[in-house]
Parts: C-alpha cells; structure tokens; sequence
C-alpha cells in the first residue's frame, strides 16, 4: 500500500464506521414515519401528487413540508421499489457524505489530525444517526447546510461574489426541504462573510445583499408556485390557516416553533382555522374564513402526535425551556457528550486566531461553527413551541467541528509549557469526562459500563498533564499517547448511545437515540433491580380502529373498504393523517384525511362533506379520532358524519354514510 492511501486510510475506517452505523440492518426501520411514507407513495401516482406534494393520491391535502426531500425519496422509491429502506437511505447516505464534509472543512483549516476527530464525532453523534436512520429530511437538511457552510468559507478566502451565491442558494435549497430550520445557519454565514471576506465593506454588504435575493427566489420558488396556483386546481395546503404555503411557512412551520415568543408576536397561536358556509363551487377543498375571533392555544391542532418517545422528566421530550436544557436527561444524550472540549477549545482558539487586519483561516472556521452553535443551542434553550429531540441533529456539525479543531489547538498549547492555556487540555478533557458521567447517571445499567471509560479518560488526561510537567524524566510521547487515548475513550459513551438505533432498529416516528424507559432503563430506575439492557422506547405508531397492532390497520377493516369502495375516489375519510397513514401504506388507495397531519385542518364544512357523499366520491368515514369522538365544537364534519351515517356491523368504528 502506497504512503499516499495509507493517509487515507484513517478517515476510510472513520466513514466505514458511519455507514455501518447508518445502514445496518436499516430494513428492520419498516416506514418509520408514516405520515412522510404515505405521502411519498402518493407521490409516485402521478405528476400532479408529485409536484405538489399530495399526502394522498387524489390530492385532497398536501403535507406539510415542502417536497423537495420527499421528492429525493421519490426518486429512490422509483429505482428501487417503495419500501422503507428506499425512503430511509437518502438521509442515511447524506450523514455518511455529511462526515467527510465536514473532515474536509476542518482539515482545511486545523490539520488531518482535527479533521479526523471531528469526523469520528459526526459519525458517531447519536443524534446523528438516530436521524439519518429515519425518513423525516433533516439527514440531507444537515448535508445542504454543511455545502453551504463549505461554500461560505471558499467565498471567504476569495472575496469573489460566485462561491457566496453558492451558499446562499444551497440554504434556498435546504428550505425547500424543512422550511426555516434551514434558516437557522443564516447568522454564522452572514456575519462570516461580513467580518473575515476579502473585501471592502461597501462590497461585502453589497455582496451578501445580491446572496440574500438568490436565496429567497430559490426559497420562496415552489411556495410561490403554490401559492399562484388556483385552489380549485391544486389541493389544500396542509397545516395551514387559509390554504397557503406562505401562511404555513409563518405559522406551523415557523412562528408555532417559538412558543411563548411566537404567541407574543402575533397575539395569538398559529395553526389552523375552522371553517364557517359552505365550500366555493370553484374551489371544493378551499380554506374557509376562521369562526371565531382567534386560534386555540399551541397544541394537539399543530403539534406532531406525542407518546412516550424518551426518558420522562419536566417538559416531556424535550424538557423546560432554560439556559442549560441541553443538559437536562432529554437532550444531553444526543448531542452533548463533547460539549465542555467544544467549548474549551473555541475559547482558545479564539485567543489564538490572528483576527486583523483581516481573519486568518482558523478565526473564520471559529465565527463559522461558533456562531453556528451559540445561535442553535440559544434557540433550542430557549423555545417553548414545536420541538422534537430530533431538531437537534442540526447542532452536530458545530460540536463535531469545534470538539475536533479544539482539541489539535488544545494540544498544541499544551505542548507549550510557557503558556498560560497549557491546563486547557487536561481540563477540557476532564470536564467532559465528567459531564459524560453524569449524563450515564438516570441510566444504572450504562453508567455501570461506561462511567469508568468515561472517568479513565479524566485519568489520561492528568497523565498528559503530569508528563508534559515532567517531560525531562519522562519519555516526550507519553503525553500524546495519553491525550490520544483520553480522546478515544471520550467517544464509547457518545459511541454506545449511537449504536442503540442500529442494533434495536426501533422504527420511531420521531428518532432519537440511547435507552429509553423501561426496567432498569431511564430516569428514575436507579436502586431498581437490575434489567436487561434497555432498547429506546418506540414511539407507538399510528392505526386505525381494531386490532391491527403497531403501525397496522385492521385486517376487517381493510378487507371491507376495499370489497365494498365502489366507484369512491376516497376508500375513507377519516380524522387526521395518524389514521390514514397505516391504511394507505396497507390498501395502495386513496384515504381523506379530512383534518390533515394533526386533525386541526379545516379543509371542508359539513354541507362540502355532505356534498361529496352525494356524489359517491366517499361512502365510509371512520370518525373518531386520537382524542376520541369529535363533538359538534370540534369538527361539525365528524358530527355530521354520527347524525347522518349508519354503524357498519362487524368493523368498529367504520360508519357508512351512503345516501339510503
């Protein structure tokens, strides 16, 4: 082998790793995420499906996402065959392709060395792969950014306007697959290229200006597209308040992610209305003027179905909002296994950077991933509105790079006795170390095999210090070795944790990693009898009425809707895309999810219901939904569907509203 793949060799084993731990046993992830699954199937039937991003075949409703990463899984699912292994590996092959962007940007500025410890840290993110290990888009949401930030940083160095329209345009791009959360990379872009670009200032403001319109052209070109389109001939914009993808961009996928803040901006929640009178003749499935003077509060009508997805504790999945909730037993297990080395090292390297008159190459990577992660992790503290673990899969790339680069830079003031930062190292390290011991702690079984690699990584690094205090007694390589080994021990908790979604292949709506509740598992267990190793706890998939199990319909059911749908362009009509979802991936037909992804959209009145089973276009309507039956307050369809509609005899739950 020659000396040049040799070099190679390191940063191959570290992407072998990631792909294992992305691609293992990935056919026993099964849809994973229904909603998104069901809406791809549509999506294959026909151009029309496709380009609006139908949920359903017959375009009643959209999702509620752009399609721009379902339409990558479309094009896996068109090669391959509609399975959830073709819908999850997009999102596995961007986290695979995300780690060696990464290495190349670190590298570029701090070294193989800084590139490969912060590749290791992607890879191994559990986070990470919990998410690319699902079919929800924030695994290439993740890939785009990292493009754009790559792109940022070549605009730096060349103070040309080509490489800024780059990234500017890629963060379009990555709009149109999550919405504003790409948007969230929007401030450490910005300010690098103001601050460190070689450029007057004049230009710079000029140059990020003509960025900004491209980005926003490339965002709002499909929204717009929509939004041009006349409702009669387009389906209704699923999550939103009045049939528009420029409301939902604001409302569902923006403001309702801020909570408390969101409420005080608009004095009042955003999601969906109700509507009030009858349907418009020329536009049968368009959005209706609310009925009464606001919204409700946050909640069921806009909010992701919710479950016991994780440890318990205060606030849920999530848990409460406050300066160190990324430490709390929730979150801290995703991301913050490396956030005191992170953090150490930004510091030092920031004292370190030449930052005049110009910033050298390592002070622009610093206010690249430093703002990137202050902006994030402010963000991700603070919000009290929609906020999944998940969400965090967009803090990886900043606690990977800034672990990585931070540590070559601790090294080397350490390897320097003279100056003051020489403790950094040893301290970072002992800090995470310790940090790492007590995010194990709610976890008895873990802590009992990973605390003590854990704290023998403290132990390395107090033998790197003393070996660097006595370095005429002691042989110079103990230090490096030991710093080495502390680092690698640094990774098994954070390693275990990432594993867990390859080895258990939970299959979660809503992916996350490490152990959840359970015996002897989560928060809480300790002095417990000890129990097995715990899995993550599954969040329950949606079904429809009867035993069908997780994630299943009703065998009943399903026989009965597709022995008796006749001429119906909707086999049923049921609540909320929680019970579509199984039915459609189970029959390959069309189902109307009259309230949309959460229930909350108020897509037709009663008289526009009752005109369609006039017209044979929906016989059947199952019309409970999650919370259970809907009364005339709620849906005055659902309560139109009890006074109007017979029983079927034999299938629960199933009424049959058939003119008699």
């Amino acid at each position: 082998m020659t000396a040049a793949a040799l070099r190679w060799l390191p940063l191959a084993g570290i992407l072998a790793l990631a792909a294992v731990l992305r691609l293992l046993w990935l056919d026993r992830e099964g849809w994973s995420n229904q909603y998104y699954a069901a809406t791809v199937q549509s999506m294959l039937t026909g151009w029309k499906a496709f380009l609006f991003g139908c949920y359903d075949p017959e375009c009643f409703v959209t999702v509620d996402k752009p399609p721009l990463g379902l339409w990558v899984q479309a094009a896996f699912a068109k090669v391959l065959g509609l399975s959830g292994v073709a819908l999850i590996l997009p999102q596995a092959l961007a986290g695979i392709a995300s780690v060696a962007v990464l290495y190349a940007m670190v590298r570029r500025a701090f070294g193989v060395a800084a590139g490969l410890i912060a590749a290791l840290a992607l890879a191994l993110m559990p986070v990470s792969v919990a998410t690319d290990r699902n079919n929800t888009m924030d695994g290439q949401l993740v890939l785009v950014t990292l493009l754009a930030a790559f792109a940022a940083l070549r605009a730096v160095e060349s103070g040309g306007l080509r490489w800024l329209l780059v990234s500017f345009a890629l963060v379009g791009i990555g709009f149109e697959i999550k919405m504003l959360q790409a948007y969230l990379v929007l401030p450490a872009l910005g300010l690098l290229y103001l601050i460190a670009a070689r450029a007057g200032f004049v230009r710079r403001v000029a140059h990020l200006g003509l960025a900004t319109a491209l980005m926003l052209a490339v965002s709002l070109a499909w929204p717009l597209a929509v939004d041009l389109t006349p409702p009669g001939d387009r389906p209704y914009v699923g999550g939103s308040r009045d049939n528009s993808v420029l409301e939902l961009i604001t409302g569902h996928n923006g403001v309702a992610r801020l909570g408390a803040f969101g409420r005080a901006v608009l004095g009042r929640a955003p999601g969906p209305a109700a509507p009030a009178g009858p349907p418009p003749a020329s536009a049968p499935y368009a959005a209706r003027p609310p009925a009464g003077p606001g919204l409700p509060p946050l909640g069921p009508a806009i909010a992701a179905p919710a479950g016991p997805a994780g440890p318990a504790g205060p606030g849920g999945e999530s848990g409460e909002p406050g300066p160190f909730r990324l430490l709390n037993v929730q979150l801290a297990g995703q991301v913050s296994w490396l956030l005191p080395l992170a953090l150490i090292g930004a510091a030092v390297i920031a004292l370190r950077a030449s930052w005049r008159p110009r910033p050298d190459r390592r002070a622009a990577f610093l206010l690249l991933f430093g703002v990137w992660l202050f902006t994030m992790a402010a963000f991700f503290s603070a919000t009290s509105g929609i906020f999944h673990r998940y969400y965090l899969v967009m803090l990886a790339p900043a606690v990977a790079a800034l672990a990585g680069a931070g540590a070559v830079e601790l090294w080397r003031e350490h390897a320097d006795r003279r100056r003051a930062t020489a403790a950094a190292l040893p301290l970072a390290l002992a800090l995470t170390a310790a940090l790492q011991v007590l995010i194990l702690t709610p976890y008895p079984e873990w802590e009992a095999r990973l605390a003590p690699v854990a704290a023998a990584s403290g132990v390395a690094a107090l033998v790197a210090a003393a070996a660097s205090l006595a370095r005429a007694r002691m042989s110079p390589r103990v230090a490096p070795v030991a710093v080495a080994a502390a680092i690698l021990m640094l990774m098994a908790a954070p390693a275990a944790w990432a594993a867990m979604p390859a080895a258990n292949a939970p299959g979660d709506m809503l992916p996350a990693a490490g152990p959840g509740g359970g015996p002897g598992g989560g928060p809480g267990a300790r002095g417990a009898a000890r129990a097995p190793l715990p899995r993550p706890a599954p969040l329950p998939a949606p079904q429809g009425p009867g035993p069908g199990g997780p994630g299943r319909a009703d065998p009943r059911l399903v026989s009965h809707l597709l022995a008796e749908r006749g001429g119906a362009r909707w086999i049923v009509a049921v609540a909320s895309a929680g019970i579509a979802s199984p039915l459609m991936l189970e029959t390959k037909a069309p189902v109307m999810a009259l309230g949309g992804f959460g229930g909350g959209d108020r897509i037709l009145d009663a008289e526009g219901f009752a005109a369609l089973v006039r017209r044979g276009e929906v016989r059947f309507v199952i019309p409970d939904g999650p919370a259970g039956p809907a009364g005339p307050g709620r849906d005055p369809v659902m309560a139109w569907v009890r006074a109007s509609c017979v029983e079927v005899r034999g299938v629960p739950g199933l009424r049959d509203c058939a003119p008699r």
